[in-house]
């Protein structure tokens, strides 16, 4: 019989009595059974084993197996409850002030997603966190029946002690494999320094072991880190040139697959099914009312027939007069234009790699009615806006999921850049997200062709997503992407960092507008405290993005196919290390 078969024979759960009735001990009884398994335990393991009585009749004994200086010391923990005759056996990660403890709320959901894809592959028991102090340990799932060999009249620690030995032995095993991981996910250790570790841990402190099968770092994680590195710190404000486009092209332009125009022309059913009632009002904005419907409706290119039904968003102006809807349907027919390859040539540098599809994953779906160009229609989708999302989401919400929704974004101002279309409205409300956690930009009633006539053309200020350069009276340049690339990293800086990164309060707008127009405004930055707030390495280069997207020079802010291949690399590193 092999050693694992021998393992998993010991730790079966079985279903057994002692007796017909559990042995009872007393108080002083139960100090002497500990205190007599102390001092075995202390002679066979030859270490410091502690113990403490947590609450009445539950002791904790505690043994340190392996101690790494200065990364962690692997404990050993044997939890005895004399209430019900059963014994918990688990290890902990320490160091010299007592157990680890992970504070920051988005490592613990981030390791949390680690340790569950770790433990499908465990069978002997798993890893976990603990959900309230924050503590990271190993449980050992096993109720055999040597473990209760222990709270027999005529205790035989031998026997015990032999198969404890085979628990710690076990937990070691899985323990090895896993905690420098650990260590990295909660910036414990510098992942740069991962390869001086490993080779420490191979050569030095287990040179008896000839293959030790430790669960290596994918090998390009370093490149992917130089790389997120080298673009954060780097000209971001410049294109790519020809040699460079090509190199990151493919990677930028990566893209989930729709269908679907962003906007779609229809027919309705009846008139009658347009006509909304103060019932039917879901939602009010600056120039435009949001009334919900269920609309039976029919594609108007559709060759066949097929009628369907949906409930959508029926967007109406507050005043007929402005004719924003208008405005946003042409706007919308321009994004949904589609050029063949040959069409491009004559288009913007460096477009080798962006389709003119007219179809964009990260762009909300549009439909209007040509006799009724008053009327856009959209979309229902499953968790709202991009602020209520966080609102709700808040204390559940990753780190990753956080970087996906940002490159959704990116993505989505990447197609509209390229239309020469800037939105000039980005902001958490015009952020829609759907079922799947994908990102997409709404409400184009604020947006601009760089292609037109700027003079004349009236934009909101949504305050403080608008850039500085809106305030400025004596602006006389055309609007560029740079005033959606500050917008963008305003929403980024509140989804990473979970605070405005502008100081201000909504009752003293004014002041924030002052401080805009004499470009004297500060980001709240504290380095170190919001490196920890995610892998620190990735959290120091997302800064340097916000910050960089927060320049009061549009000039100055970055490149968008940049920004995309940022996110899009800090969401891979999350992937590979998560």
């Amino acid at each position: 019989m092999n050693q694992e078969s021998i393992i998993f024979n010991l730790l079966q759960c079985q279903e057994y009595l002692l007796d017909e009735q559990q042995i009872k001990y007393t108080k002083e009884q139960q100090l002497q059974k500990v205190k007599d398994l102390v001092a075995n335990l202390i002679v066979k393991y030859k270490s410091f084993v502690n113990q403490i009585e947590i609450e009445d009749q539950v002791y904790l004994i505690t043994i340190p197996m392996e101690v790494h200086n200065q990364i962690c010391t692997i404990q050993f923990e044997l939890l005895l409850n004399f209430k019900c005759n059963e014994n918990d056996y688990r290890v902990i990660l320490t160091d010299s002030s007592g157990r680890i403890i992970v504070k920051e709320k988005n490592i613990r959901i981030s390791l949390s997603r680690y340790m569950l894809r770790l433990n499908t592959g465990l069978r002997i028991g798993s890893f976990y966190i603990h959900p309230l102090n924050g503590y990271i340990g190993f449980k050992l799932q096993c109720q055999s029946e040597q473990g209760l060999l222990f709270y027999q009249t005529e205790s035989d620690y031998y026997k015990f002690i032999n198969y404890l030995d085979t628990l710690i032995e076990t937990a070691l095993y899985s323990v090895r494999f896993h905690f420098l991981r650990i260590m990295i996910l909660i910036n414990r250790i510098d992942i740069k320094q991962i390869q001086i570790y490993e080779k420490y841990m191979m050569m030095k402190r287990y040179p008896e072991i000839e293959k030790i099968e430790w669960r290596k770092f994918p090998q390009d994680i370093i490149p992917l880190l130089q790389r997120i590195k080298n673009t954060s710190q780097t000209n971001l404000n410049e294109t790519y040139n020809n040699e460079q486009y090509k190199k990151y092209g493919p990677i930028i332009s990566k893209s989930m697959i729709t269908e679907n125009k962003i906007i779609n022309q229809i027919k309705v059913d009846s008139p009658s099914d347009l006509q909304v009632e103060e019932k039917h009002e879901i939602n009010s904005g600056g120039f435009s009312i949001i009334y919900g419907k269920d609309i039976t409706y029919q594609l108007d290119k559709n060759q066949e027939k097929n009628i369907m039904k949906r409930h959508f968003a029926i967007k109406l102006d507050k005043s007929p007069e402005t004719n924003k809807i208008k405005k946003e349907i042409k706007i919308l027919q321009t994004l949904a234009q589609e050029f063949e390859q040959d069409e491009q040539k004559g288009q913007m540098q460096n477009q080798e790699f962006f389709k003119f599809t007219g179809k964009c994953p990260y762009i909300a779906q549009f439909y209007y009615v040509p006799e009724n160009t008053d009327i856009l229609l959209m979309e229902r989708y499953y968790y709202s806006s991009l602020d209520n999302f966080s609102r709700r989401q808040e204390e559940f919400l990753s780190m990753s999921t956080k970087i996906f929704l940002a490159h959704s974004v990116a993505m989505g101002l990447r197609y509209c850049h390229n239309y020469n279309i800037i939105h000039m409205d980005i902001k958490p409300a015009n952020i829609l997200i759907s079922k799947a956690l994908v990102a997409k930009i709404s409400d184009f009633g604020e947006a601009i062709s760089t292609k037109g006539n700027q003079q004349n053309q009236k934009v909101g200020r949504s305050m403080p997503y608008c850039a500085p350069e809106m305030l400025n009276p004596n602006w006389k340049e055309n609007f560029t992407p740079a005033y959606d690339i500050f917008s963008f990293g305003v929403l980024l800086f509140e989804l990473l960092f979970e605070r405005h990164p502008i100081d201000f309060r909504y009752q003293n707008i004014k002041i924030l507008e002052d401080k805009y127009q004499r470009q004297t405004y500060s980001v709240r930055v504290n380095i170190e405290e919001d490196k920890r707030k995610g892998p620190q390495k990735i959290m120091k280069y997302l800064l340097n993005l916000c910050l960089a997207c927060l320049q009061p020079d549009p000039k100055c802010r970055p490149n968008i196919d940049k920004i995309v291949l940022i996110l899009k690399d800090s969401l891979s590193y999350m992937d590979k290390m998560y």
